[in-house]
């Protein structure tokens, strides 16, 4: 189940949207530096309003987790 979450991160972020800012700046003599940066940064601020949802203590509790 866990799995399957970081498998459909990765598609929407490395595959639909990094394709899709390919498309937007198709004419663009740095398409592939502007599209690579912009879904960076979108990925960026995804992550950021989920953190800004939970305690300071909750990440460090995920990330040892599986650990356990």
């Amino acid at each position: 189940m866990a799995l399957s979450a970081g498998i459909c991160e990765e598609f929407l972020f490395r595959g639909l949207l990094l394709s899709s800012c390919l498309s937007v700046f198709n004419r663009h003599r740095l398409k592939y530096t502007l599209a690579a940066c912009s879904s960076s940064v979108l990925f960026g601020l995804f992550h950021f309003v989920n953190a800004l949802h939970q305690p300071l203590t909750r990440p460090s509790n995920r990330s040892f987790m599986p650990l356990s």
